[in-house]
C-alpha cells in the first residue's frame, strides 16, 4: 500500500494502512526485477466464545487511537468490571481468539462468570494508531492506561489486573479500585528486578554464581543504553524510577498476589514480599511460568518457556478471590 517494510514496526504500520481496504498492492524486488501484484486483504480473525459477548471498540487519547476489546456476559448480569494491563511487550492484546493467549482467555473465563474484562492495545500496536511502540515511554503507557481506566464505569465494582510490568503500574493506575490483582509482578527497583531474573535463570541454566552476576550486570547496563524487551532506554530509565514501594503503600483497595509455580522471571520471595507489603493475599498457581503457560516441571518450563500449554489455573484463582472479597465487600 506504498509503504516501505524495513522494521517490524513498519510492517505493523503498513498492515494497519492496508487492512483498511478489501485489497493491497505489493511491490518488490527479486533478482533485479521489480514486480507488482494486487492481492486480496484477510481480516484479522475476531475472539468468539460462547456465553461472551466481545465487543471492539477505540479510545481517543492525546496523539493516538487505541484500539479496545471488551468480553462482557451475554445472558447473566455483570458482576464487576476489570482492567488488564499487560506486560512490558508491544504485542496485541487481541489473539483472534478466546484461547489465543492467557489474558484473552483469562478475559473470557471471567466474562462467563460476571465480570467483564476490558483490554487495550498500545499505541502502534494491532489497530492502535500512534507509537511505533518500542518508541513509546513508560509515562505515555502509563497515562493511556490511566485513560482506560477513566471509562470503567463506577456503577460496578472496579478491578485492575496487572500482569509483569502491568503488575508494576497497577497501583499507579488506580488509586480508587475495588480490589487490585497481580500476577508474576515485584514491587523491587526495575533493573534490579530484572539482573535478579537473569541471574536466576542463569543458575538456573548451570552458570556459576559469579558468571550469572556477571551476565545479569549486562542486561542490567544495555537496557539503559540500547533498550531491551522492544521498549527504549527512556522507557526501562522511567520504570526504574519508579518508588513501588510507595505506589503500593497508597493502595486501599484489597490486593491478590498469583504467583506462578515455574515464575523464574520474578522470584517467589519478591512476589511473598509485595503481598506482605501490601497485606494482601498470596496464592500460587500450580504449572505456570511467568508468561502464564502450564508445564509439568520447572525443567519443561524452562526448555519450553513462552510455549506452555493453557490453565485455568489464574482463572479459577481469581475469580473465587474476587466473589469473595470484592464482589462481597461492595454489596
Amino acid at each position: 500500500a506504498g509503504a516501505p517494510v524495513r522494521t517490524l514496526a513498519e510492517l505493523r504500520a503498513a498492515l494497519r494502512a492496508a487492512g483498511a481496504a478489501a485489497e493491497a498492492t505489493l511491490t518488490w524486488r527479486r533478482d533485479g526485477v521489480v514486480r507488482t501484484a494486487r492481492v486480496a486483504v484477510t481480516p484479522h480473525p475476531r475472539e468468539a466464545s460462547a456465553g461472551v459477548d466481545v465487543t471492539y471498540g477505540a479510545l481517543d487519547v492525546p496523539g493516538a487511537r487505541l484500539r479496545t476489546v471488551t468480553t462482557a456476559p451475554a445472558a447473566a448480569p455483570a458482576r464487576a468490571i476489570a482492567l488488564l494491563v499487560q506486560g512490558i511487550a508491544c504485542e496485541t492484546v487481541d489473539p483472534g481468539a478466546a484461547d489465543g493467549g492467557p489474558l484473552a482467555a483469562l478475559a473470557h473465563a471471567w466474562a462467563r462468570a460476571g465480570v467483564i474484562a476490558v483490554r487495550v492495545d498500545r499505541r502502534g500496536v494491532g489497530d492502535s494508531t500512534g507509537g511505533p511502540c518500542g518508541d513509546v515511554d513508560l509515562a505515555t503507557d502509563l497515562a493511556d492506561a490511566r485513560a482506560a481506566w477513566a471509562t470503567l464505569p463506577a456503577a460496578l465494582p472496579r478491578i485492575v489486573l496487572g500482569h509483569s510490568v502491568g503488575g508494576m503500574l497497577a497501583p499507579l493506575v488506580a488509586d480508587d479500585a475495588a480490589g487490585v490483582i497481580v500476577t508474576g509482578t515485584s514491587m523491587a527497583r526495575w533493573l534490579d528486578c530484572v539482573a535478579a531474573g537473569q541471574a536466576r535463570q542463569w543458575r538456573a541454566c548451570g552458570a556459576s554464581p559469579e558468571d550469572a552476576a556477571r551476565r545479569a550486570d549486562e542486561v542490567r547496563a544495555r537496557s539503559l543504553a540500547d533498550g531491551a524487551s522492544g521498549r527504549s532506554p527512556r522507557f526501562h530509565a522511567q520504570l526504574d524510577a519508579l518508588d513501588l514501594p510507595a505506589a503500593w503503600a497508597r493502595v486501599r483497595a484489597p490486593v491478590l498476589v498469583a504467583r506462578g509455580e515455574h515464575d523464574e522471571v520474578v522470584g517467589a520471595d519478591e512476589q511473598a514480599a509485595l503481598a506482605s507489603h501490601v497485606g494482601g493475599e498470596l496464592v500460587d498457581l500450580p504449572g505456570l511460568d511467568h508468561l502464564l503457560g502450564a508445564h509439568a516441571s520447572a525443567a519443561a518450563a524452562r526448555a519450553d518457556y513462552g510455549h506452555g500449554r493453557g490453565s485455568d489455573a489464574l482463572a479459577a484463582a481469581t475469580l473465587e478471590w474476587i466473589a469473595r472479597v470484592v464482589v462481597r465487600s461492595a454489596r
